[in-house]
């Protein structure tokens, strides 16, 4: 398209054609964050889910254009990340049936130990205390973000079945 005449009967069909791809690509985005906030609120229906906490990720992408920030795949996924859609349509759907969805901050989650609330930096995935707790990143993370929030005195979290949806 950069090398047609501006106006030409070639550049518009390619503008015509790339549209295309664009509304069709959109739609696809679309379908899927509808899918994914469905699966979502049939589990917190199915597990009778009154408050969903989330973290706030409002400057996780803020200065990816920057060369400084990750490389290129990793700037060009996070400009895609379609969060703000998705946070949109889950309060929608949550909001409909009663389900509160309360936005939280995530500092030191996740380097915090549930059991005696020390600072310890995670290495890698794992994370491992000095008092012997050992578990997940993650799930020490939303382990320190209930008991902040909801006044739970959680430790350990034990795997239960997982049902995962293809989209």
């Amino acid at each position: 398209m950069s090398k047609c005449r501006k106006g030409s009967k070639q550049y518009w069909k390619y503008r015509k054609a790339m549209k295309k791809l664009s509304v069709k690509f959109d739609r696809k985005i679309n379908d899927c964050v509808h899918k994914i906030t469905k699966c979502y609120l049939d589990y917190c229906i199915e597990n009778q889910i009154s408050i969903v906490y989330y973290g706030d990720l409002d400057g996780a992408t803020r200065g990816t254009k920057q060369k400084s920030k990750g490389n290129s795949y990793i700037r060009q996924k996070l400009g895609q990340w379609n969060y703000g859609q998705i946070m949109i349509h889950l309060t929608n759907k949550l909001s409909r049936y009663g389900i509160r969805l309360v936005k939280v901050k995530e500092y030191y989650t996740s380097t915090k130990c549930p059991i005696c609330r020390s600072l310890n930096k995670p290495t890698k995935r794992s994370y491992e205390c000095v008092c012997g707790y050992k578990q997940h990143r993650d799930i020490v993370g939303a382990i320190n973000i209930l008991n902040d929030n909801h006044g739970a005195n959680l430790s350990r979290f034990t795997r239960v079945s997982t049902n995962y949806l293809t989209v």
